[in-house]
This record gives structure tokens, C-alpha cells and sequence, in this order.
């Protein structure tokens, strides 16, 4: 089966616009079930058309990995994420303490 560059690359695309909008649909509780299992199901399906995606690029790919721009952008994500990864570990989870009756601050009146 040969990967056609018109294919993937559009449905890439689409499953990144449905995965992005509905992570900012959750990260501000506009939410059901329904649009956390698509947010999970085409996440799943998002990552295996983005490695089809580099492995179809992969020529293309490989100069960026040496330019400056890039190593210095690697640093910089990989910066921030260590930075993140170490707040949210010591920092409190307002989501569970609002799950516990701990956080009123924001709390939606359910039906």
C-alpha cells in the first residue's frame, strides 16, 4: 500500500482542527461525554496519521532536523514542558479539589 501525500496530509489537518477545538472545549468545561470520547478516539487517530505523516515527509524532514532554528526550538518545548510537568506535580488540581467541593470558585450548576 503506497501512502498518497494528498490523503494523509488533509486528514491530518481535519483531525487536528476536531482534537484542538474539542481539548479547548474541555480545558473550559464546554463539555460531555460524547466530545471527550471524540477528543480521546481521534486523538489515537491524530497521532497515527502524524507518524504516516513523517514517515511520508521523512526526506523533507530530515534537513529541518540540523538547522539552528530547530535544535533551538526542540530546547525551548522540551524547557517549557520540564517547567510544566513540574509545576502541575506541585501544584494543586483545581479540577479534583472542584470534583471534591474543595474549589467553588468556577463550579457550573448542573441540571
Amino acid at each position: 500500500m503506497k501512502l498518497h501525500r494528498n490523503i494523509i496530509t488533509p486528514c491530518l489537518a481535519v483531525l487536528f482542527g476536531v482534537t484542538a477545538l474539542s481539548g479547548v472545549m474541555m480545558y473550559f468545561q464546554i463539555c460531555n461525554r460524547s466530545i471527550k470520547t471524540v477528543h480521546e478516539q481521534l486523538g489515537i487517530a491524530f497521532v497515527l496519521f502524524s507518524v504516516l505523516h513523517v514517515l511520508i515527509n521523512w526526506k523533507a524532514l530530515k534537513s529541518h532536523f540540523k538547522k539552528k532554528t530547530f535544535i533551538i526550538s526542540g530546547i525551548v518545548v522540551l524547557i517549557l514542558s520540564l517547567g510544566l510537568m513540574m509545576v502541575g506535580k506541585t501544584g494543586t488540581d483545581p479540577k479534583r479539589d472542584r470534583d471534591r467541593g474543595n474549589y467553588k470558585t468556577f463550579q457550573r450548576i448542573r441540571p
